[in-house]
């Protein structure tokens, strides 16, 4: 499957999207669905960049975790 695919399902709805640029791969790989069709697309995501999915989705779920961190709050020592 070619670099920047974004399949549909019948109802046209987006199942995933992969964008070959240089980013964090959570950024790559947007709102893949518990769907047979976005099953596909993400394991052809994956092969498309060299992984296997497990390892994908590892990564993406490890970079979410850390988008979601927040920064220290700073205690007013006094």
């Amino acid at each position: 499957m070619a670099p920047g695919f974004s399949p549909t399902n019948r109802n046209n709805v987006v199942t995933g999207r992969f964008e070959p640029v240089p980013a964090p791969l959570s950024s790559k790989m947007r709102s893949f669905r518990l769907t047979r069709e976005g099953d596909v697309a993400f394991i052809a995501a994956a092969a498309e960049i060299g992984l296997p999915p497990g390892v994908l989705a590892r990564h993406i779920i490890e970079e979410w975790l850390e988008s979601q961190k927040k920064a220290p709050v700073a205690s007013g020592g006094g």
